[in-house]
């Protein structure tokens, strides 16, 4: 699997059946809801898998991770140091609940899809799932919400 940079002046980004969408400055200045979800070892599970039992997470972006370090190959001082570099670049998020967002969004068709609005701070997330490409997503205010197909007058929630 690969990871691939997410760009929010591109639009959405979609994941199986997770869809995220990036708020404008304006848009995102209006957060004032309730977290419902912060990092738990690292991740935050947005929404458990039906098919598979896969979960869709947020993880911090590890890719410096000084835990990662072989603290043999290097010297006590040189691992104090990496440790305090990865800490240092290393995001926070968060997934709230702002139904008073959700409703001043022209855009925001369908309220029952919404998962929460999830705030990145300091640095890079990534979006993962075992069966799909990871996204990382950058700092930020994004909507989280379930995608939805259709087939004629069939409507459903994308399974994953």
């Amino acid at each position: 699997m690969n990871i691939h940079d997410y760009d929010p002046s591109k639009g959405g980004a979609f994941q199986g059946d997770l869809a995220i969408w990036p708020l404008s400055t304006t848009e995102a200045s209006k957060l004032a809801g309730t977290a419902i979800k912060a990092p738990q070892r690292g991740s935050i599970r947005l929404l458990e898998g039906e098919v598979t039992g896969h979960h869709h997470e947020i993880v911090l972006d590890r890719s410096s991770d000084a835990d990662e370090v072989d603290a043999e190959a290097i010297t006590v001082a040189a691992l104090a140091i990496a440790k305090a570099q990865a800490s240092a670049g290393r995001g926070t998020a968060t997934l709230y609940q702002d139904d008073a967002l959700a409703a001043s969004l022209p855009w925001l068709q369908r309220r029952d899809l919404i998962i929460g609005f999830l705030k990145v701070d300091g640095g890079p997330a990534v979006l993962r799932h075992p069966e799909h490409d990871a996204i990382r997503l950058p700092k930020g205010t994004y909507y989280v919400g379930r995608q939805i197909e259709s087939a004629g007058a069939i409507e459903r929630v994308v399974a994953d």
